[in-house]
């Protein structure tokens, strides 16, 4: 895990600990038990999905973002036309 995503599980969990307090229920271990209790996920998770969903977003057009969008570089591997292998299946297993 890199520091960033450290510092944000202890600041989650401190929370965890603390709302525990605040609500007057026993303290409950490990961690990831109080996040099933209340029915939630990571934060680095949630971090996750929503850079995930925001890049897809940009991508097809949903946010209209030009000084990003071109900051985007995608590798995308080239066919190799000339290779009878890469036919070949259609041919013989259609």
């Amino acid at each position: 895990m890199s520091k960033q995503n450290l510092m944000l599980e202890s600041v989650q969990n401190s929370f965890f600990t603390f709302y525990l307090f605040l609500i007057r229920l026993p303290q409950i271990s490990p961690h990831n038990n109080i996040i099933n209790f209340l029915n939630i996920s990571l934060l680095s998770n949630r971090r996750i999905f929503l850079l995930s969903t925001f890049l897809q977003k940009l991508i097809l057009g949903s946010i209209d973002c030009h000084d990003i969008l071109p900051l985007i570089h995608f590798k995308i591997n080239s066919l190799n036309i000339k290779d009878p292998k890469t036919f070949l299946s259609v041919f013989f297993f259609k």
